[in-house]
């Protein structure tokens, strides 16, 4: 019980409610975010300043604010976010309702080369190989030691 009520507190000290605006009478409150404080009034969000406070803060100055530099929230898209799968666009038209063919493009005949220019004798190239991957010298064996050199070292 002691954990939620401090939960409960500290979520409401994230949101402070500084009034009701005086064109709608929708609260305009200012709220802790990710990037400082910021006010919001209905879906119109404006940050504070890096000199006022969010206790400082005024109903008159918020709303100055928000009529300066407020933005739009951008909507959520549906379906996007909080882990949901989402199926792929479907192209075409919806129930199933077939297309009009479209005609075919031209084939460019002048961009085409003239189908005898190969010699008659002149046979396909042979499939290359996959070059083999070589290993990096960190991973290489060690190349072992002549036995000359052993029996002299020693």
């Amino acid at each position: 019980m002691n954990r939620a009520m401090d939960l409960l507190a500290k979520a409401r000290a994230k949101v402070r409610l500084v009034g009701m605006h005086p064109a709608d009478g929708a609260p305009v409150e200012i709220r802790k975010g990710r990037f400082g404080p910021y006010a919001q009034h209905g879906k119109r969000v404006a940050n504070l300043p890096r000199g006022l406070e969010m206790e400082e803060a005024t109903l008159d100055q918020v709303v100055q604010l928000l009529a300066e530099k407020g933005k739009e929230l951008k909507p959520l898209v549906k379906g996007r976010g909080k882990g949901k799968a989402t199926a792929p666009a479907r192209r075409g038209k919806p129930n199933g309702e077939a297309e009009a063919e479209t005609p075919a493009r031209p084939a460019k005949a002048a961009a085409r080369k003239p189908a005898g220019t190969k010699p008659a004798g002149a046979a396909k190239k042979p499939a290359t190989a996959k070059p083999v991957a070589r290993k990096s010298a960190a991973k290489a064996k060690p190349a072992a030691r002549p036995a000359a050199r052993r029996k002299s070292e020693a």
